[in-house]
């Protein structure tokens, strides 16, 4: 079970789907704000664009993503792992599976429209975080200023660095789903974000993947904020979390545990 101030519990539900994954991989977004989006632009990719993916097939629009650690070396290591769990008879459908990962990744991204820029995002570059290797955030936003943008975040505990120039660009987000980390020690960070942020939050979902604080509170989840409605809808059944009509466990080996707010 976890816990999380009231604060933190949607006011009420919106038109909700689930895209991506079963488990790991899938967010639950609003209808609304994929119909409105001419762009998704997406923060983190790693080895799963299910969700990127199934936005594509609910409407047909430019993808943009960044992410550096998907390169030519991620794959080979990742090669190398599974030949040698293949050799081991380890789970033999799931290393084919990843085999053929690769083929799906070169198949989407050659795809019209679909891009992958392999870059991190930063706010600011330093020492250790060279322009070859990562990518300002507000270059990307200035760019999209005459677009409608749904955003995706999901960067392991970077995306407090780059909070503010979401909200600065949030006049022209047609939604937003981001996974924040850490969530115990940033809870001001992200109080301090949900109160600013003009789109409402309507769905959040604990990763079970995350440890869990001595209070119950846990330490990675995912929200989901979409654009005021006024047909907006309460209903009990919803919310409750996880919501068993549209959530899933991020760790499929083990179930969700049930959200309070206290």
């Amino acid at each position: 079970m976890y816990y999380l101030p009231k604060f933190f519990c949607p006011k009420y539900t919106t038109n909700l789907i689930r895209l991506g994954d079963e488990y790991d991989g899938g967010y639950c977004v609003s209808k609304n704000s994929i119909k409105k989006s001419n762009i998704l632009l997406s923060f983190g990719v790693g080895d799963n664009w299910s969700f990127e993916r199934e936005f594509k097939k609910f409407k047909i629009i430019k993808i943009i993503c960044f992410d550096n650690s998907v390169n030519i070396t991620f794959w080979i290591k990742r090669l190398i792992k599974d030949i040698l769990k293949f050799k081991l008879k380890e789970n033999y459908f799931d290393q084919i599976s990843n085999f053929f990962k690769y083929f799906d990744f070169l198949l989407f991204f050659s795809k019209k429209n679909n891009f992958l820029i392999k870059k991190n995002i930063t706010k600011n570059f330093n020492k250790q975080k060279k322009s070859y290797k990562f990518e300002r955030v507000d270059n990307i936003l200035d760019k999209l200023r005459n677009k409608k943008v749904f955003l995706k975040v999901d960067i392991e505990g970077s995306e407090y660095e780059i909070l503010n120039s979401v909200l600065k660009f949030q006049k022209n987000l047609t939604g937003l789903v981001i996974e924040f980390h850490n969530c115990y020690k940033n809870k001001s960070q992200i109080i301090k974000f949900i109160r600013s942020f003009k789109l409402d939050l309507v769905h959040i979902h604990v990763n079970n993947f995350c440890s869990i604080e001595k209070s119950g509170f846990p330490t990675v989840f995912e929200l989901t904020f979409s654009p005021r409605q006024f047909n907006r809808v309460r209903k009990k059944n919803d919310m409750k979390f996880p919501n068993k009509k549209i959530d899933s466990p991020n760790n499929k080996y083990f179930s969700d545990g049930k959200l309070f707010f206290v």
